[in-house]
């Protein structure tokens, strides 16, 4: 008979709590999806932080100041005048709200 192989012991993985921001709402974690080459500038800027010191080469710092920057720079409603504008431009939008599909 053949002997059954143990399974190695595992701890499971507990995700860190939400942190809770000010104005008393919960912040967790978010998906972010990017076409092509936004992915792969992010993977460029993620490659030269790994090469400098301090290192910094998480996805998440780099959108966070992403961000950081657009808050400063535009309100809310400017980035959604700037997002449509350039949707209607590429003639993404096609007479439909929502993300466009690209198959």
């Amino acid at each position: 008979m053949a002997a059954k192989a143990r399974k190695k012991a595992t701890t499971p993985t507990v995700a860190a709590p939400p942190a809770t921001t000010n104005k008393g709402r919960t912040v967790g974690p978010s998906t972010i999806y990017f076409d092509e080459a936004t992915d792969g500038f992010l993977e460029e800027v993620c490659i030269a932080g790994r090469r400098s010191k301090p290192r910094i080469d998480s996805r998440s710092a780099i959108a966070r100041y992403a961000m950081r920057k657009l808050m400063a720079e535009m309100s809310p409603e400017e980035v959604i005048a700037a997002i449509r504008a350039e949707g209607e431009a590429a003639g993404l939008n096609q007479g439909k709200p929502g993300r466009p599909r690209h198959f």
